[in-house]
């Protein structure tokens, strides 16, 4: 007889714990559906919350010191990425139509003290005003919440993190959690120290902090505009591979803080699961907009996974699905998950056999542009197919293999697959897109 290893037990501690929480309902799997009930409970199983939002492998915040004037143009730069930045400010002397502005544009505006002086030199009175008088001067003037903080020489002790977290939720270089190594963007920096602090970032996963104050001449040591669209051209390189996640302080370290106090709960009955994000304290979050979170799921061919709960995010990426959601609407997650059919089995073995192409954007809205879609050597494009989930074809061009017009179809996960003929051999190459 077969010993009941460890991997057993833990098995049988997950069903077990599935049919305990079926509210009352009858779960109990049956020897003909065993292997499906297996295959299911491996990939509930699986479920993780993301370390970073949509599964970035990092997360890097940009931010800017002590209110200068090029620090709108830096902003404006930042927006041509599609990118949003931090600018910690020094309120005694603010460009107030300027910050509002940036702040419109979705940038943060963080406090650098009412003066800027360093806290680790002065009493607990002096620290309680250069922090509460910054809060208030910016709320006041700029008409925002004031959530993030800088320290000024990065100068700190326990009494002065102790009244910043008094009256912010966030800090540039610590968090409640972990201290926050930093990369300062000086005149004299090089593209190759920053690819070096990035690419070490990315493989331990850590937040990456790059930290500047102006530009071509403004401030405290300015880089060029040259420059930093040498820094941007890098960073939109990882982020568009999904490796890096380019977001604010607030937004960045609030993720942070979510992973380290979420827990996930999980129950799964009949088709229905539920997804359950334990811990998470509104009141803490009062002042924030929005909390977002997100959870990854395993690709599997045997199963289709809908959303039930409103306002959820879905995208695919590689081998797995992920889930984003804002906490502060609704902290369960409801999915469906049911028996692909048999046309959405077979073409989603066939795109697991065939070689892949390459096709962006990706989620994708209007057209799908079809990268090296030319004559490859000898071979000769023949057609591109779009299928949906259930394997149907949807749409089929015969010319024009450089782009699809996709805007008519329905929002959903679609297969395109490109049919070519090289010497008098047919060979298919597929690719999938997440339609919204």
């Amino acid at each position: 007889m077969k010993s009941f290893t460890r991997v057993n037990y833990y098995k049988l501690a997950i069903i077990l714990f599935f049919s305990f929480n079926a509210h009352g309902q009858d779960n109990i799997i049956t020897q003909e559906n065993k292997k499906v009930d297996d295959a299911i409970l491996e990939v509930i199983d699986s479920i993780k919350i993301c370390k970073w939002k949509y599964d970035a492998q990092s997360c890097i915040n940009f931010s800017f010191d002590d209110n200068l004037l090029s620090q709108t143009k830096i902003s404006k730069i930042f927006d041509q990425y599609g990118f949003k930045s931090t600018y910690f400010i020094i309120p005694n002397s603010m460009y107030i139509d300027s910050l509002k502005d940036m702040a419109a544009r979705g940038h943060e505006i963080g406090s650098h003290t009412y003066s800027h002086v360093s806290l680790g030199g002065i009493d607990s009175l002096e620290i309680d005003f250069q922090t509460r008088k910054s809060k208030e001067m910016i709320e006041n003037c700029i008409g925002i919440k004031c959530l993030s903080f800088a320290d000024p020489y990065h100068e700190t002790t326990e009494m002065s993190k102790n009244i910043v977290f008094s009256y912010y939720s966030y800090a540039r270089n610590y968090s409640k959690y972990i201290n926050h190594s930093y990369y300062p963007l000086f005149s004299s920096s090089t593209l190759q120290q920053l690819t070096n602090y990035i690419s070490k970032g990315i493989s331990k996963g850590e937040i990456l902090l790059i930290a500047g104050h102006g530009l071509e001449g403004d401030g405290y040591s300015p880089i060029s505009e040259h420059f930093l669209r040498e820094i941007l051209n890098l960073v939109n390189d990882y982020n568009y591979n999904g490796v890096l996640w380019v977001t604010t302080i607030k937004e960045g370290i609030q993720y942070e803080n979510l992973y380290h106090e979420l827990m996930l709960e999980k129950k799964f009955t009949n088709d229905t699961l539920i997804l359950s994000f334990k811990n998470f304290n509104k009141l803490k979050y009062k002042n924030e907009d929005k909390a977002m979170i997100s959870i990854k799921i395993p690709f599997n061919s045997s199963f289709e996974i809908t959303r039930v709960t409103q306002n959820i995010e879905k995208k695919m990426h590689d081998d797995k699905y992920i889930f984003t959601m804002d906490l502060k609407k609704d902290t369960s997650m409801v999915l469906i998950m049911k028996n692909s059919s048999p046309l959405t089995k077979n073409i989603i073995d066939e795109f697991k056999t065939t070689n892949l192409f390459t096709i962006y954007p990706n989620p994708i809205h209007k057209v799908l542009r079809i990268q090296d879609s030319r004559i490859m050597g000898n071979g000769e494009i023949l057609s591109i197919e779009i299928f949906n989930t259930d394997g149907k074809l949807i749409q089929k061009q015969i010319t024009n293999f450089s782009e699809i017009d996709v805007s008519r179809l329905k929002k959903g996960l679609y297969f395109v697959k490109k049919n070519m003929q090289i010497d008098s051999t047919i060979k298919v190459y597929m690719a999938k897109f997440l339609k919204f």
